[in-house]
Formats: structure tokens, C-alpha cells, sequence
């Protein structure tokens, strides 16, 4: 089990927060697997700061299936800590 820092911009940290979002598709540079951790950090592009929140989500599954996924890429089911 790993945890990936990650940058979130403000409308997908939002999505999670106050509307449900339970997943995240990421390009899959870090070897993501299932029971890993990501630590997402909001980050305002316009600015290049992070703004202070952050959460932490576990990975419970993952579809890299290229029949869903653009290639190199992967949809995370996510769950609270």
C-alpha cells in the first residue's frame, strides 16, 4: 500500500466534497493499485498554490480496461478513510 500526493483543481476537490464525486481518473504514472491512499491536495492552477485543504481516500477498485479507459490511464473507485 502506497499514498500518492495528489494536486486537485478547486472544481474536482468541490465535485468530492459537496456533491459525492467517488472516483478519479488519473494517468497512471504511479502504479496505482487497489488499497492505496491518496492524499489530494487542492491546488489553484491560476495562482500555482495549493490552498490548505486536503483529503485522504482509499482506493477500493480500479478499471485500466481499454474498452472504458483511454490507454495509460485509470478510473479509481474511491472510498472515505
Amino acid at each position: 500500500m502506497k499514498t500518492h500526493e495528489l494536486k486537485t483543481w478547486p472544481a474536482y476537490y468541490d465535485d468530492i466534497i459537496l456533491r459525492g464525486k467517488n472516483f478519479e481518473i488519473r494517468y497512471n504514472d504511479r502504479g496505482y493499485q487497489e488499497g492505496d491512499l491518496l492524499l489530494l491536495r487542492e491546488y489553484n492552477p491560476d495562482t500555482e498554490e495549493y490552498t490548505g485543504r486536503t483529503m485522504m481516500k482509499k482506493v477500493v477498485h480500479i478499471c485500466d480496461n481499454p474498452k472504458w479507459c483511454k490507454e495509460g490511464y485509470v478510473v479509481m473507485a474511491l472510498e472515505e478513510l
